[in-house]
């Protein structure tokens, strides 16, 4: 096994940290807020306007009408004759609803139930939530429980006069639960309205902020989510800095869990290729195919293996009764987007290898990296994962994917890394937080610079770079560094440079001339840098360099079409979540109206 530097720089060693042995990523402590008030009140429009206003798309709305008890066939034949009580404590699960509270507190994947009010009885269908980062608590007993009140950050209720609540029920029940007026009416003399007066109504003293009016109040609603972006600020910064403390020196870490391909001739050889801006696409594409295969090797060394329980015939009739057989299930998690770029070697070595992905992108604002999406398989049990990510600089990605395989019930010590570029830096944060995680890469840099060897501050290792080439074949590269925090910034300086030499008076000359005006307009000539991901950096570009709105449209998903306005962190989302399940991902960005400028393939990034 090689290892890393076994010394730390005397500068590294007077930042340590020594709460920063554990990774704790937002979700095992997201922000909870409950809504509750009387029957139409309004809550599911306050919390629906929570949503939109604070734009977090990891925010998950829980309604405690998925929570009704299950009902015997008698409960269920009065419920149909508006017989029985819907609106008592009693006829929730408020168990269920606490346990399922503390499920996602605790950052698992959680199965939510599915009620049906024409039948009076829940559907069989569950709903599954992770990675939830505000949880929005909706119902007339949201605030009832003590031990759900214990998990609220912030509780609030809805007080709306009875008689517009009545009106508002009528409405609703009549349209979206198809029931008739005459039941309803019934229903709420004998049970609505007297369990509102003697249950719902005492909880509006639990509660944080009552909101008088309801929905109608928008000044409250106002200032309601000016407190909560406030604190989801404040979480975020706690996060960055997190991720900042896991990349300083506190413990000798494990080296014999890094593997390191050996420098031989052959393999810098071929870095050498894949470094090459005048290599083809097709030779770096083979170069990096024959590179993710020795790799993958390496890593399916640590895979167990046991003797054959059969004894192997050969074709010319010999028997061998010493064979051996993989007694592990091997699943691959890539790292969108850049872990794809190991699927094409992946199988050949493996053709039945189990797949899954996540997608885990920076924010554009602040550079903290945030989980948009997870499609992963069942793990059995004991199985070995493989988790792909192409390059590890900060190491904030690959740390926060691991934490989510472990989410869904794998062993530390049955994880790999696979990467083929990785700083120092990068690594000594993911294993600072999990010491059993074994890691296999191709080249690796050193923190203390080092005659004749790739160090941190490097640009082939502090920069991460995504190739792109025009229509006329010119290479593209949109560098990215990295921040004071060790977190991924696009860096605008090299825009007018990277953008090519076109001949005077060609187009592409103009566009680049508006580059450069751009860099300018937003300060950016001076090498200030913008923080943004890398799939977002690409649109960035070509937002700035056509000083308009950008429609971006996937070649491998032609229907997902949207004009993407420059800087808008939900659009650069949509088009990287679009982009899921896209291989090879290409991309063609143009301004409205006008002919494509580039089509930019992302090799990896």
């Amino acid at each position: 096994m090689s290892a890393l530097s076994p010394q730390p720089s005397s500068k590294s060693a007077t930042h340590t940290d020594l709460q920063a042995n554990k990774y704790i990523p937002p979700w095992t402590s997201p922000y909870i807020i409950g809504v509750a008030g009387f029957s139409g009140s309004g809550k599911t429009t306050v919390a629906q306007k929570i949503i939109e206003q604070i734009n977090e798309p990891w925010t998950v709305l829980l309604s405690m009408d998925n929570f009704y008890k299950p009902l015997t066939p008698e409960q269920r034949e009065l419920a149909y004759q508006n017989e029985y009580d819907f609106d008592t404590p009693e006829a929730y699960d408020l168990e269920g609803f606490y346990n399922c509270i503390i499920s996602l507190k605790e950052g698992k994947k959680t199965q939510v139930p599915v009620y049906s009010f024409a039948l009076h009885n829940r559907t069989g269908e569950n709903i599954s939530i992770y990675g939830a980062n505000v949880i929005i608590v909706e119902g007339i007993y949201s605030l009832y429980d003590p031990k759900v009140l214990a998990l609220m950050d912030t509780k609030i209720y809805v007080d709306t006069d009875l008689d517009i609540c009545y009106c508002r029920r009528l409405l609703r029940d009549i349209v979206e639960r198809k029931r008739d007026i005459e039941g309803i009416i019934e229903q709420w003399e004998k049970f609505v309205k007297p369990s509102s007066v003697a249950s719902v109504k005492p909880t509006m003293y639990n509660a944080d902020i009552v909101i008088p009016h309801g929905s109608d109040n928008t000044k409250a609603i106002d200032m309601i989510i000016k407190h909560i972006r406030k604190q989801l600020q404040k979480k975020s910064e706690e996060h960055l800095a997190h991720l900042a403390g896991l990349g300083r020196v506190v413990v000798p870490l494990k080296y014999d869990n890094i593997k390191v391909l050996p420098k031989t001739n052959q393999l810098l050889g071929m870095k050498s290729i894949i470094l090459n801006r005048e290599t083809s696409n097709d030779d770096f594409i083979f170069y990096f195919d024959r590179i993710a295969s020795t790799l993958i090797s390496e890593a399916l060394e640590l895979v167990h293996y046991s003797p054959a329980p059969y004894d192997i015939i050969t074709p010319s009739g010999h028997r061998i009764t010493d064979g051996v057989v993989q007694a592990q299930e091997v699943v691959a998690v890539n790292i969108i987007k850049s872990g794809d770029c190991f699927m094409r070697s992946l199988r050949k070595i493996i053709p039945e290898a189990i797949v899954g992905k996540v997608l885990i992108q920076s924010d554009s604002q602040t550079g903290e990296p945030q989980l948009h999406t997870e499609r992963l398989p069942q793990f059995s049990p004991g199985c070995k994962v493989l988790l792909f990510d192409a390059q590890v600089i900060s190491g904030a990605a690959a740390t926060m994917a691991v934490k989510v395989i472990l989410d869904h019930g794998v062993e530390e010590s049955e994880i790999v890394l696979v990467v083929y570029l990785a700083s120092e830096t990068g690594l000594r944060r993911i294993l600072n937080a999990f010491p059993n995680v074994k890691i296999v890469v191709g080249n690796l840099s050193a923190v203390e610079p080092k005659e004749g060897q790739d160090n941190d501050t490097d640009w082939w290792m502090s920069m991460r770079f995504i190739d792109a080439r025009r229509d006329d074949g010119t290479p593209i590269f949109i560098n990215v560094e990295t921040d004071r925090y060790g977190l991924p910034t696009l860096s605008l300086r090299p825009m007018a440079v990277t953008l090519g030499k076109p001949d005077v008076g060609s187009p592409m000359a103009d566009e680049q001339s508006r580059a450069v005006a751009m860099m300018s307009k937003f300060g950016c000539g001076s090498g200030r840098d913008l923080p943004i991901s890398a799939i977002s950096g690409t649109i960035m570009r070509a937002a700035t360099v056509c000083d308009t709105n950008v429609a971006m449209t996937s070649t491998i998903m032609p229907n997902r079409h949207r004009t993407v306005n420059r800087a808008e962190p939900s659009s650069l989302a949509w088009i990287a979540s679009a982009m899921v399940l896209s291989s090879p991902e290409t991309v063609t960005a143009f301004p409205r109206a006008r002919p494509p400028i580039a089509s930019m393939t992302i090799v990896h990034g």
